[in-house]
């Protein structure tokens, strides 16, 4: 009989490393937070996150994971919000095609957050909020700048 870490741990790896969070996974598979922490401690998943992230690939497959999802929702969201899904449906094909190009991550993060930033800013109320979140990109970006 297989155990839950035999059943799920290949699967909960995968999304933890393609970007989903703990509660996310855990939501997804049925199995607890706890045991995922555990898992990712026991078995590096953060570094494999950052590895799977840095490389070109990875980042334009959570791009089209993320398209997808969005395609999915479309027909459940309310006509009012349909344009910006669809806005941002096209804003993301965009960044895509601009990692298909580009071949340097500084060049990528930039774009990515250029629309990141604008996406926020649509949906965001807060001033501090943006600020803040500008603040947390422009450190961001200067550090991938310092790690080329």
């Amino acid at each position: 009989m297989m155990n839950k870490k035999d059943a799920f741990l290949s699967e909960a790896e995968g999304l933890y490393i393609k970007g989903k969070t703990l509660k996310e996974i855990s939501e997804l598979l049925g199995v607890s937070e706890r045991t995922l922490t555990r898992w990712k401690k026991e078995l590096n998943w953060k570094e494999k996150r950052n590895k799977y992230m840095k490389n070109p690939l990875g980042v334009e497959e959570a791009i089209d994971e993320e398209i997808l999802r969005l395609v999915r929702e479309l027909p459940n969201t309310p006509d009012s919000e349909k344009a910006k899904v669809i806005d941002m449906i096209s804003k993301l094909a965009k960044v895509k095609s601009i990692f298909k190009k580009e071949g340097d991550l500084a060049t990528q993060a930039v774009y990515v957050f250029d629309y990141f930033t604008n996406y926020i800013k649509e949906r965001e109320r807060s001033d501090e909020i943006i600020n803040k979140l500008v603040k947390h990109i422009q450190g961001f970006i200067a550090k991938i700048m310092e790690e080329r």
